[in-house]
């Protein structure tokens, strides 16, 4: 399967998530399409129902998605909620704090999570 046919099926499959009920229990490709009017930082450039992220899951969609975008807590593991909150920190005041203190010791500036009030926002 190209790339092109992978995402004109992930374009096929795009369900707001809302309306949501289950989540699949296999591995496999995902994306997270942009439902909103005006992005932020981004505004009009970024259109309706436009791909914003795709990712993959080697366990299952359910244990990713809802267990781990979704979950207010889980930013140090989720590249998705990682970039919500760095598009929206200064927008929303959001705190970004060391994922660990080994990380922050060893100088691993990427591995980050947010406070939780931000957390929450976030979600």
């Amino acid at each position: 399967m190209t790339t092109k046919e992978i995402i004109e099926l992930l374009k096929e499959k795009e369900t707001d998530f809302l309306k949501t009920k289950t989540f699949s229990q296999l591995p496999g490709i995902y994306a997270f399409f942009y439902i909103g009017n005006d992005f932020p930082l981004l505004g009009d450039s970024v259109s309706k129902h436009q791909i914003i992220y795709i990712g993959k899951t080697e366990s299952s969609q359910e244990k990713r998605d809802s267990k781990t975008h979704f979950t207010t807590g889980k930013t140090g593991n989720s590249t998705v909620r990682k970039s919500i909150g760095s598009i929206l920190c200064s927008q929303e005041n959001l705190t970004p704090i060391p994922r660990n203190e080994s990380d922050y010791e060893a100088g691993r500036f990427s591995h980050f999570k947010f406070d939780e009030p931000s957390e929450k926002i976030i979600t």
